[in-house]
């Protein structure tokens, strides 16, 4: 499993389309962030973070993703 965390109007410009649903929904979207998780990606890129196995992610609003052991 993988993580990467976006923020803001950039980073969302380049995975969002304008005309895709509810993409006028968001009313700032300078200040919006989230973590994507991708299991078993083939190939992970640069900008993703790879998780250990056997550890548990901790996701907030606020913080970045948080990885302990089990």
């Amino acid at each position: 499993m993988a993580t990467r965390v976006l923020e803001g109007r950039r980073a969302l410009e380049r995975i969002a389309a304008e005309d895709a649903p509810n993409a006028g929904r968001a009313q700032n979207l300078d200040n919006t962030r989230f973590c994507l998780v991708a299991s078993e990606p083939d190939v992970l890129p640069a900008d993703w973070t790879a998780l250990p196995l056997g550890s548990i992610t901790t996701l907030t609003r606020t913080h970045e993703p948080q990885v302990e052991p089990l």
